[in-house]
C-alpha cells in the first residue's frame, strides 16, 4: 500500500464485503473518529471500528476501540437518521486486518468489543 489513508480505504472495502458475506447488511459508511461503518445483523445495529496494518509490519494492529469517540460517533449517526430508525440493539464491533499485497487479508473481527456499558 502507498499510504495509510490508502490501507484504510482496501479494509473498509474488504470489511465491507466480509461482513456481506456474513449476512450483515452494510447501511452507511462513517468518517467519524472512531466507527468507519454501520451495518444491520440480525436485528442490531452494528458500528464497527475498521483498523489495518500492512503485512511488512509485524501483527495485527492494536485493539483500540475508545468508548467515548465510538459513542460520540454512534450517537451523531443516530441523530441524523430521526425517526427513520427502528428499535434495535446497538452494538460496537472491531474488526482488524493485516493486508497482504495481491489483495488478501487475515481477519480479526471482534464481536461486541466494548461489552456491556
Amino acid at each position: 500500500m502507498n499510504n495509510a489513508s490508502e490501507l484504510k480505504q482496501k479494509a473498509i472495502e474488504m470489511t465491507t464485503q466480509l461482513l456481506e458475506r456474513k449476512g450483515y447488511r452494510i447501511i452507511d459508511r462513517l468518517s467519524g473518529e472512531c466507527i468507519s461503518l454501520v451495518a444491520a445483523d440480525d436485528g442490531d445495529i452494528v458500528f464497527a471500528r475498521v483498523i489495518a496494518r500492512d503485512a511488512k509490519e509485524k501483527g495485527f494492529p492494536a485493539w483500540t476501540m475508545d468508548r467515548r469517540m465510538a459513542e460520540n460517533d454512534a450517537i451523531a449517526w443516530l441523530k441524523q437518521q430521526g425517526e427513520s430508525i427502528p428499535d434495535s440493539r446497538i452494538r460496537f464491533d472491531e474488526i482488524a486486518l493485516v493486508v497482504f499485497d495481491g489483495g488478501k487479508a487475515m481477519v480479526r473481527h471482534h464481536i461486541n468489543a466494548l461489552g456491556e456499558a
